[in-house]
């Protein structure tokens, strides 16, 4: 029972965490595309604030039950293994992004210039469209897209899975 109790304050602790954290770069990200010229400094900015919403809105449950479980005394129970593992992974995702954030960030930034300056609704329809049903500028988004999930997506949500299941075992361990 006390861990559940223990669960739902942590969670909500990081929720709060993570909006207040999310609002304040989606305003950085507009103060930054408000600006005259959108220098390659800019596009670093850009390209790094959008990663770390990434980060933040993909990591955010897996660590409410390692925090959890930390607290409650459960991450070592079942041995030294899945904290190992966890926190392996979690140096790698960090360790990845950066790689791949210095080789695509002028991508990624205008993704996130895309993201702040146009509706998001439309995006899950340019996503699944065919190539031949979108205008030329929403094809760019679409390639750029593309770029981001292969590079960053697709491994991150392969740890975020090993992660999240890590987490969780830890934290029935506390039972």
């Amino acid at each position: 029972m006390i861990s559940i109790l223990i669960l739902i304050g942590v969670a909500i602790v990081i929720v709060a965490i993570k909006e207040m954290t999310i609002r304040k770069m989606e305003k950085r990200s507009k103060y930054l595309i408000k600006q005259e010229t959108l220098s390659d400094k800019t596009m670093k900015k850009l390209s790094r604030n959008i990663l770390i919403q990434l980060m933040i809105k993909s990591t955010w449950f897996h660590i409410v039950f390692f925090i959890s479980a930390v607290i409650a005394g459960g991450v070592f129970i079942g041995g030294f293994i899945f904290p190992i593992v966890y926190v392996l992974l979690m140096i790698f995702l960090v360790v990845w992004t950066v790689i791949q954030h210095r080789k695509i960030y002028k991508t990624v930034g205008t993704l996130e210039q895309y993201l702040m300056n146009f509706d998001k609704k439309d995006l899950q329809r340019i996503v699944n469209s065919k190539e031949a049903d979108i205008n030329k500028k929403e094809r760019k988004f679409l390639k750029e897209y593309n770029i981001m999930e292969k590079h960053i997506g697709v491994p991150t949500t392969i740890v975020t899975i090993v992660q999240t299941v890590a987490s969780i075992v830890m934290w029935i361990n506390t039972f």
